[in-house]
């Protein structure tokens, strides 16, 4: 187990590190207009949610972190999108609220993106992390220390790194 979560900590360094430099770079370089612009957008998006949950859990911020995760599954809808139809980032970058509500909420995205996405999944990143409910709390510092006296109720908080890796590789 830790084993697993010290690779996935490392491939979540890596890859959260190379997708920050070369999302910069496409901004840097003036490459990202057009279509180009919303892609370097929502990758910068992206490298920023997973440099802010890398920190987070390292800190063993478990709460925040797992919230940071959550909207990097977004993030991941996103892209997905985006490569799917060569008009979905222009559709992105001129959305009105309307149609952002229609088109970019979580449920919409997934329904668009014909079951590549599980709505169970994002729902359980919902309760544990991003929205206040009561199943997050397992992640608080407090609680982890509490439970560890009690077997039936203990969760190891480093089998986050290997989801946090799942979503950051997809």
């Amino acid at each position: 187990k830790n084993a697993d979560s010290n690779a996935a900590r490392q491939a979540v360094e890596y890859i959260a590190n190379e997708l920050d430099e070369i999302s910069a770079r496409v901004s840097a370089y003036g490459l990202a207009t057009g279509p180009r612009r919303a892609v370097g957008a929502v990758a910068q998006m992206g490298a920023d949610l997973a440099k802010g949950a890398l920190m987070l859990f390292a800190a063993e911020r478990w709460y925040s972190g797992a919230a940071s995760v959550r909207q990097l599954i977004e993030v991941e809808y996103l892209i997905f999108l985006f490569a799917s139809n060569p008009q979905e980032p222009e559709l992105w970058l001129t959305a009105t609220e309307e149609q952002v509500r229609r088109m970019f909420l979580p449920k919409a995205m997934r329904m668009r993106s014909n079951g590549r996405f599980d709505e169970k999944e994002y729902s359980l990143h919902c309760e544990h992390g991003g929205h206040p409910r009561a199943k997050g709390s397992i992640f608080l510092k407090e609680r982890l220390t509490l439970i560890q006296d009690n077997p039936k109720e203990f969760f190891d908080p480093s089998i986050l790194w290997v989801d946090f890796a799942q979503h950051l590789e997809r």
